[in-house]
């Protein structure tokens, strides 16, 4: 894996790609399983160089209200609304932070 350094692109963090310059990153390893609604994802970073971490997003929760949205314990993290929930579960301590990003108005409407 490579990454980009952010920090020489101004432009929106909105997964359209960024530029400039790369440098190397850790092999990572994903394997994702999902079944009715439901995702369990497997993540290992071989070669994580100290002081640099890996950011695993979930899935979005969208809705005319603001989720409910909170870090619960170490390494999880939940955003609900009445309908849907995203939970994200670090295993083994490999992620001992978590957290939820709420943003409004991400979305345009024609």
């Amino acid at each position: 894996m490579h990454w980009v350094a952010g920090e020489e692109d101004g432009s929106p963090d909105h997964g359209s790609g960024r530029t400039g310059t790369t440098r190397p990153g850790p092999a990572l390893t994903v394997a994702s399983v999902v079944r009715e609604g439901v995702e369990v994802r497997l993540a290992h970073a071989d070669g994580l160089a100290p002081g640099l971490r890996v950011r695993m997003g979930g899935r979005p929760i969208a809705g005319d209200a603001r989720p409910r949205a909170e870090a619960v314990g170490s390494g999880r993290a939940e955003a609900a609304t009445a309908a849907l929930r995203s939970t994200l579960t670090s295993l083994g301590g490999g992620f001992p932070e978590a957290g939820v990003l709420t943003e409004e108005r991400t979305s345009r409407r024609s």
